[in-house]
């Protein structure tokens, strides 16, 4: 029977793959490279269990206002994720083979134990 406000994403992740193959690598910190230069140091990828990735709509990515001529996914996973932030960057969801920047987290987890998010591909 469903009830109004249940969590209808937990319910959904029941029927589907646990993982979905989606992994997360979250941003650590800046090391300079051999040439002097920072760049971006994450951790290892970490399997997220329960979570889900769709590509994003052309019309969700509109209404969005991002660019068309990337790609974006939105993803549901049961942790947080982080978008850049001064003097930081944002973690990088792995999927389809590919890293995707976190650009919009959303957390639902008071409500249902879970953060949406908008990411686009690197």
């Amino acid at each position: 029977m469903f009830v109004p406000g249940a969590n209808i994403l937990g319910m959904t992740l029941t029927a589907i793959a646990p993982t979905a193959g989606v992994q997360i690598k979250r941003f650590q910190g800046q090391q300079d490279n051999d040439f002097g230069k920072p760049v971006n140091t994450y951790s290892q990828p970490e399997l997220l269990y329960g979570a889900a990735a769709q590509p994003l709509s052309f019309h969700d990515i509109q209404q969005l206002g991002l660019t068309t001529g990337r790609q974006y996914i939105t993803a549901w996973i049961q942790t947080g994720a982080h978008s850049a932030y001064r003097g930081g960057a944002a973690d990088l969801i792995v999927w389809d083979s590919s890293d995707w920047e976190v650009l919009e987290p959303t957390s639902w987890k008071v409500q249902d134990g879970w953060t949406q998010l908008v990411a686009v591909r690197q």
